[in-house]
């Protein structure tokens, strides 16, 4: 699953929904931290050395054997690090080399609200409401690793629709800024849009739609 990113607050928001087993990939410097980093990596989720490029493929071949060994679902935050405007940024390849590599599906996710939350920066909690949205998985069949711009872009332009709530109609004329070269193919509707009402979790909401 790849996922925008623009809270802390996303990866509770995700976990609270996510069924079965799944494993974050992150950045190293969160395995650094006290307490957190150590439980972080005792669960199984995965860090990155962004600043050393053999380490970084290290970490993704883990990830790809966690998937084809335990089945496990892998969440990335393609963006590579929190919006600090709450705009979609330009998605890095990793997660789409690492699809495609294991040859599975892309899940394009969207979470709306956490922003308004936990902002970038800021520690102090706020009431209100997360929304997530699950779009169609996008099949890896058809692309290579040559044309894995192609399948960045289309994911790119199913997460920018679902942040929107847009409708499907037109998504392939959306395109990262900046974007590699290429077109964004058409990707899948959202499926799944689950709520959560902070801190009263026992509100939490999820509907259900479809669009034929």
């Amino acid at each position: 699953m790849v996922s925008n990113h623009q809270s802390w607050f996303d990866v509770f928001a995700l976990a609270a929904y996510f069924p079965g087993r799944y494993h974050f990939v992150a950045k190293q410097e969160l395995a650094a931290i006290p307490i957190f980093g150590r439980a972080w990596i005792t669960c199984g989720h995965i860090a990155i050395d962004r600043h050393n490029r053999q380490a970084a493929i290290e970490s993704l071949d883990r990830a790809g054997e966690k998937i084809r060994r335990e089945n496990a679902t892998i969440v990335m935050f393609p963006e590579g690090t929190r919006s600090p405007t709450g705009e979609l940024q330009r998605f890095k390849k990793g997660a789409f080399v690492l699809a495609l590599k294991a040859g599975v599906p892309v899940v394009p996710v969207a979470v709306v609200g956490s922003r308004e939350v936990m902002p970038k920066g800021g520690w102090r909690v706020r009431p209100g409401r997360i929304r997530i949205r699950f779009g169609e998985a996008i099949p890896t069949d058809e692309y290579t690793m040559e044309s894995r711009d192609e399948l960045l872009q289309r994911t790119w332009a199913a997460v920018a629709a679902l942040k929107e709530g847009s409708p499907v109609e037109g998504m392939e004329e959306r395109a990262p800024p900046p974007a590699p070269s290429g077109h964004p193919g058409r990707a899948g509707h959202a499926v799944e849009d689950g709520s959560t009402e902070l801190p009263e979790r026992d509100e939490a909401e999820r509907t259900r739609e479809r669009r034929g």
